[in-house]
């Protein structure tokens, strides 16, 4: 998560929602405290059946106000816990993103991180199995940029 990308997004009148992940430590731990320590602004939950498999998305929603300048544009946190409840599996996901909105509720979250991943599933996935993308060491812009419009097709 790049502070000067954020503070661009902001800058030019729009809003983000973003990922975080443990490469932030100082954040995360920010975010445990939060999450620990006040009541959520608010919560939305969806429980969907699909093959004899239970999935529930849970989404709480923060007050948040980072104490490290380098993340003032942040507002929110956004708890978001997957289960998932299968005939011989139970798995659970718990993932935080960060916002600088702070009108939206919890339920629009839910929409925008939901459609981003049904993205990351339905186009980035096939890629990264099919094609091995992510281990693709090709340094050459041209070649690179025809392999993966080759892979897309």
């Amino acid at each position: 998560m790049q502070k000067k990308t954020l503070d661009t997004i902001v800058e030019s009148g729009n809003s983000f929602i973003v990922q975080v992940k443990e490469n932030q430590p100082n954040l995360c731990k920010e975010i445990r405290k939060v999450e620990h320590k006040f009541n959520y602004k608010d919560t939305h939950i969806i429980n969907k059946n699909e093959n004899a498999v239970k999935n529930t998305w849970q989404i709480y929603q923060y007050p948040f106000k980072s104490e490290l300048e380098k993340w003032k544009s942040i507002n929110t946190l956004l708890v978001v816990h997957k289960t998932i409840i299968g005939k011989e599996r139970l798995v659970h996901y718990k993932r935080y993103y960060f916002s600088d909105n702070q009108i939206c509720k919890a339920e629009d979250f839910n929409h925008a991180i939901r459609n981003h991943w049904g993205i990351e599933n339905y186009a980035h996935r096939p890629k990264d199995i099919c094609f091995n993308q992510d281990e693709n060491q090709i340094n050459i812009h041209n070649k690179a940029v025809n392999v993966a419009v080759f892979n897309t097709l």
